[in-house]
């Protein structure tokens, strides 16, 4: 089970981060990162069991971020659920929005971890859990596809980096969402997705894939790209 921790959460009014809210409200204590306040408290009266644990720190993580909101709050777990590029398909890139994707998919999140690894080192025994949520994606180049992966390729990178520098202050989960997932409304799945990654938590996983359909396009993709491909695309089409 876990000790009472305090996590971090970025992405948190999304199905997946109100599902993993939930999951994890009612042991500890929560800190919810997010560009709507009044937003996130109507989701939070929807959904939680647990009110008291959970502080809503206000930010908009497509403008550069100030790291000092998160300093007095000895984060042991930061999960990354948020996303600008999770939907953007090649053809619809947008330079005029180029910034955007690069502080909430890359910059910012990675300064979050720079400055609560700096801030909190000295304390005994600390250690920072970085839990990264993307899809099977980034495991594949996917057609019409390639900025999302670049993008979480590059972030993983960047967490690898910082966590050679760090020694073993630094813990890194991947977590792979191999299956269509709701991103609106929470269901069955995205609370056993939850549940999933808790455990991992819990068990120190490196790396996840939630879902058969991924592990499946995944294997493909090492034997044969263009099939693992078509399955994606046709998988979109019935999706739709």
């Amino acid at each position: 089970m876990f000790k009472k921790m305090n996590i971090l959460i970025l992405g948190a009014s999304s199905s997946i981060g109100q599902a993993i809210t939930k999951q994890l409200s009612h042991d500890n204590n929560l800190f919810l990162l997010t560009s709507n306040k009044v937003k996130i408290k109507i989701k939070i009266n929807n959904t939680l069991l647990n009110k008291d644990k959970i502080r809503i720190i206000e930010a908009d993580l497509s403008n550069k971020i100030n790291p000092e909101i998160v300093t007095n709050f000895n984060i042991n777990i930061f999960i990354n659920a948020a996303c600008a590029t999770s939907n953007l398909r090649n053809y619809e890139i947008n330079p005029s929005l180029l910034n955007s994707h690069i502080l909430v998919d890359l910059q910012n999140p990675l300064i979050l971890v720079d400055h609560i690894l700096k801030k909190q080192k000295s304390i005994k025994d600390f250690k920072l859990h970085y839990i990264l949520i993307n899809t099977i994606v980034s495991k594949i180049h996917s057609p019409e596809n390639s900025i999302y992966y670049s993008f979480k390729i590059l972030q993983q990178e960047y967490i690898k980096a910082i966590k050679s520098k760090n020694k073993d202050k630094l813990r890194f989960t991947n977590i792979i969402i191999g299956t269509q997932i709701n991103r609106i409304k929470l269901t069955k799945k995205t609370i056993k997705l939850a549940d999933r990654i808790k455990t991992a938590i819990l068990n120190n996983k490196s790396e996840i894939t939630f879902g058969v359909e991924g592990r499946l396009i995944h294997y493909l993709y090492l034997i044969s790209p263009i099939v693992s491909n078509i399955l994606i695309y046709i998988k979109r089409i019935f999706s739709k």
